[in-house]
């Protein structure tokens, strides 16, 4: 993308607002594991700016979240994110009294863009009542500021969300459909099982 690396992860929701990332690029992986430090905190929905807005009915991130300069954004006191809690929060050091700046940015990404991998559908026609129904989210982000084109990047992006929730929606489909048939066939195991039936008759 304009010659910058990205990274790109995909991250599920569970019904305690857990996110907990199930998919990485390589280059995320690298530098997941590089900031892992074996820490253990939990990444929930209410704070982190991005997958809060895109979870609530706000009109202004109802299809994405992207913010071209977050350092900018944290400094207005502007966006959260769960992940301070291991590379340490930034701090804002100030010249003079006059010029302020942000310091100590240590998340590994400057720019970012995050879709939401759902299934939105009708519930009352005559009041055009929406239920939609979250999987996770998509998230691409890089170093660079002013990386991602809002009028197009944002577009592309929502269509591997939407393809990636089919997907997903498919793979539960067959684990099911598995689950099913390893009943019957244990079902039908316990029925033609011959030491069952042979102790049946040694009961009688």
């Amino acid at each position: 993308m304009k010659g910058k690396q990205c990274s790109v992860c995909i991250k599920t929701l569970d019904e305690n607002g857990e996110l907990r990332a199930v998919a990485r690029d390589p280059t995320s992986s690298i530098r997941y594991d590089e900031n892992k430090k074996n820490n253990h905190t939990k990444h929930l929905l209410e704070e982190n700016t991005d997958f809060k807005l895109l979870f609530e009915d706000n009109s202004t991130y109802s299809r994405y979240f992207i913010e071209n300069d977050l350092k900018t954004r944290w400094k207005a006191q502007d966006y959260e994110n769960s992940s301070f809690e291991i590379v340490e929060e930034p701090k804002i050091k100030r010249v003079l009294n006059t010029f302020h700046y942000v310091a100590n940015w240590n998340l590994p990404y400057l720019s970012t863009l995050v879709c939401p991998i759902r299934h939105i559908t009708t519930r009352n026609c005559s009041e055009n009542s929406e239920y939609k129904h979250y999987w996770g989210f998509l998230c691409i982000d890089t170093n660079s500021r002013g990386l991602f084109n809002k009028n197009l990047d944002p577009e592309v992006a929502y269509c591997f969300a939407n393809q990636i929730y089919i997907l997903a929606s498919e793979v539960n489909e067959i684990i099911k459909l598995n689950d099913q048939i390893d009943q019957m066939h244990d079902l039908l195991d316990e029925a033609t099982d011959p030491t069952k039936n042979q102790r049946a008759y040694n009961g009688k």
